[in-house]
C-alpha cells in the first residue's frame, strides 16, 4: 500500500481540483475520510489478528467496489443532500466521494505485493493482483521511512502519484475554468 500521505494527498488535491477561490472544508474532509477509509481493515489485521485472507482481512471488505459505492452514496446523501435539497446535486458528491475510493483502491492494487484485493467483497472474496505494480510498498512500521527503504517508497510515490496527481489537478481547474464551470455545484445552507 502507498503510505498514508500519498492517499490523504490524492484526496486533498480532488479537493483543489474545482476551480472556486476556496476549497470547501467539508467537501475536503469528507474526500480525506473516503481516502483513509479503506485502511480501517489493516487494524483489525494489526490489533485483532484478523487474517488477511478474510473477508475482514487487510484489503478485504473496505477495499471493495461494493463497499465504495454504498459508503459513498450513503455521504453523498447524508451530508450534502440536506445542504441543497436537490434531486440530482447530491449524486455529483457521491460521485466524487467514489472517486477518492477508487484512487485508494487503485492506488493499493499498483503496488508490488503478492497478495490481491477482494474488489467484489463480500459478493466475491478472491483477490485480485496486478499485471502492472510500479509503487514500492509501505512499510507498516512508520519509522522504516525513515530509512533507505523509506526513501524508495517516497521517490515511487514522487514520480508515479504525485507528479502525475499535479499535472491532472492543474489540467482540470484549467480546463473548468476555461469553461466557468465548477465541479460541484454550490451548497446552501
Amino acid at each position: 500500500m502507498p503510505t498514508i500521505f500519498t492517499h490523504a494527498a490524492v484526496a486533498v488535491a480532488g479537493a483543489y481540483a474545482n476551480p472556486g477561490k476556496r476549497v470547501n472544508r467539508r467537501l475536503l474532509f469528507t474526500f480525506l475520510f473516503c481516502a483513509l477509509l479503506p485502511d480501517v481493515d489493516g487494524l483489525g489485521y494489526l490489533y485483532f489478528y484478523i487474517p488477511f485472507d478474510h473477508v475482514l482481512g487487510h484489503r478485504g471488505l473496505t477495499h471493495s467496489l461494493p463497499f465504495a459505492a454504498a459508503v459513498s452514496l450513503a455521504l453523498g446523501f447524508l451530508l450534502f443532500y440536506r445542504c441543497n435539497h436537490d434531486s440530482t446535486a447530491w449524486w455529483h458528491y457521491a460521485g466524487a466521494f467514489f472517486l477518492v475510493f477508487l484512487s485508494h483502491i487503485g492506488l493499493d492494487a499498483l503496488t508490488r505485493v503478492d497478495s490481491g484485493i477482494a474488489f467484489l467483497s463480500p459478493f466475491d472474496t478472491t483477490r485480485y493482483v496486478s499485471p502492472w505494480q510500479p509503487i514500492v510498498i509501505s512499510p507498516m512500521n512508520p519509522g522504516a521511512l525513515l530509512g533507505p527503504r523509506g526513501v524508495r517508497v517516497l521517490v515511487s510515490e514522487l514520480l508515479w502519484v504525485w507528479i502525475p496527481t499535479a499535472v491532472l489537478v492543474s489540467a482540470a481547474r484549467i480546463f473548468l475554468r476555461r469553461r466557468g464551470d465548477n465541479m460541484f455545484p454550490p451548497l446552501r445552507r
